[in-house]
């Protein structure tokens, strides 16, 4: 019978009876020296060290402070499980170069925060990475606030792992770079499945906060957000299903690649309005979303990706900008691509098809939002949508109405009266209630480009060359292409994708 016993290491976070596993379970590669638990052999391991952990149940919480691989091995009991108990952390990682393969990781006694701005921030998961060069790789993990959360890193790897069923997300990136999240199924977890985002908390300001935050586990940041903020980022490949809000969504940060993924069947759940009462979104209805890029996310691509069957909408810009949504599959969703407050953005090339509201729609949301501008709509097929086509800009002309700080980035006074541009100056989108004749369509030359324009629902814009049929382009539109094509067209608004009037410096 095994026996029980309290294990007490600098590299366990807590302690607390465990039912241990041979000696001959957890070991050293590069010498075979066996040990008790894992903790211990953290302890004897040198950097740079393997160390392989066979089936069977270990409860403990481990703190890794030195570079080693730690490797599962299923010798026929199954993966090796990690269990963090209480713990707010089953695996917290100090040390660059940290690598975790082959495991089932959870707290199951871990505790559970009220939603808020701050626990959604909060420092627990069942792996909390502080160190760049980390792999999660192979893992199931499942039971903890975060899945998997990286703070503060240069680089990092999440791949192949399955993360479900925990209490607020699945992976969250905060203030990081370089970071690649590839291949993973991320299903049902409470509230979000990949967040990537940005966000300072100056010293201080966590105990002023104290009394509204609750006991929450936040760093506090001394640079600017700007020296901080998430960047460079891929997240291919994954399959992202069955959360209550978001499957994937980006905040406050840019240059993030969004390819390839499937994401299905999330939303359901409004923004709750609570510690304290914010909101996420351009609209406090809003009950959930395949993709979002949200709060002046800039210079990303959204490409490749399957969004169906979520509530609210399929992709979502939420004031974003200067950023690519291209040969995306979007249909089942409440809105299929909607962009709020977002100016400078190209959206090229996707199959919007069977949305129940609208297909493509642009608006201001909040009213602290500027109005959605400067964007450049072509080549898309919008099939069988509610409303194929939606925008509202040329006609909400306001500019943004300042609240706190202002949201939107700069917008050029200017441009506000400029409708968004849903042609390139010689081809538009495929329209499924504006292609036959009946409809209206002219296409005397057979070239498939309309001869009559195709006036936009909402405000002053206007397709000018609309399609007879959906039409792939190849290639993504760069602004400087846009601009050729926009400036000098006669019966086009004379803007560049950046929002800049033609002729002027480009900001």
């Amino acid at each position: 019978m095994k026996s029980l016993f309290l294990v007490f290491t600098v590299a366990v976070a807590s302690a607390f009876a465990v039912s241990s596993p041979a000696i001959s379970d957890v070991r050293i590669a590069e010498t075979g020296t066996g040990y008790p638990t894992i903790s211990a052999a953290l302890d004897a391991a040198p950097a740079g060290a393997t160390i392989e952990v066979s089936s069977g149940d270990y409860r403990e919480a481990i703190v890794i402070a030195r570079p080693v691989s730690l490797l599962g091995k299923d010798d026929g009991g199954g993966a090796p499980r990690i269990d963090g108990g209480a713990a707010s952390s089953a695996i917290e990682i100090k040390a660059a170069g940290v690598v975790i393969n082959g495991f089932e990781i959870t707290a199951s006694r871990s505790r559970s925060l009220q939603f808020g701005i701050f626990s959604s921030y909060s420092e627990e998961a069942c792996v909390m990475v502080r160190a760049s060069g980390a792999v999660i790789s192979n893992n199931r993990i499942s039971g903890c606030h975060h899945g998997v959360y990286l703070r503060g890193v240069e680089s990092g790897a999440i791949e192949l792992n399955e993360i479900v069923g925990n209490r607020f997300g699945g992976i969250f990136v905060l203030n990081s770079r370089n970071v690649g999240i590839r291949e993973n199924r991320v299903e049902a977890n409470a509230y979000n499945g990949i967040s990537v985002g940005s966000a300072i908390f100056p010293p201080g300001m966590m105990q002023a906060m104290r009394p509204l935050a609750g006991d929450v586990v936040i760093t506090a940041e001394t640079r600017p957000l700007d020296a901080v903020m998430s960047s460079d980022i891929e997240i291919a490949g994954n399959d992202v299903s069955g959360h209550g809000h978001a499957g994937i969504v980006v905040g406050t940060a840019r240059r993030v690649a969004i390819l390839s993924n499937k994401t299905y069947a999330n939303g359901g759940q409004p923004v709750p309005r609570a510690n304290p009462p914010v909101v996420l979104g351009s609209s406090p209805d809003i009950r959930g979303y395949g993709i979002g890029l949200i709060c002046d996310t800039s210079n990303s691509r959204v490409e490749a990706n399957e969004a169906e069957n979520n509530d609210s909408l399929g992709i979502l810009l939420d004031t974003a900008h200067a950023n690519h949504v291209g040969t995306n599959s979007v249909s089942g969703n409440g809105t299929g691509i909607g962009l709020f407050g977002s100016t400078g953005n190209t959206v090229q090339e996707n199959h919007v098809r069977q949305n129940a509201d609208f297909g493509i729609r642009l608006e201001r949301g909040l009213p602290s939002n500027p109005p959605a501008i400067a964007n450049l709509i072509i080549g898309n097929d919008l099939d069988g949508n509610g409303a194929n086509a939606f925008d509202t800009s040329g006609r909400d002309t306001a500019p943004a109405r300042v609240q706190g700080v202002a949201k939107g980035g700069p917008v050029d006074r200017q441009m506000l009266a400029v409708p968004n541009q849903w042609n390139d100056g010689t081809r538009g989108n495929h329209h499924s209630d504006f292609d036959e004749a009946a409809e209206g369509f002219v296409d005397t030359n057979g070239d498939g480009i309309g001869e009559v324009a195709h006036p936009i629902a909402g405000g002053n814009a206007v397709d000018h060359y609309p399609l007879a049929a959906s039409v792939r382009f190849g290639a993504a539109i760069s602004p400087a292409r846009v601009a050729a094509a926009a400036c000098g067209q006669t019966g086009l608004p004379c803007f560049a994708a950046s929002g800049t009037p033609c002729g002027a410096p480009v900001r």
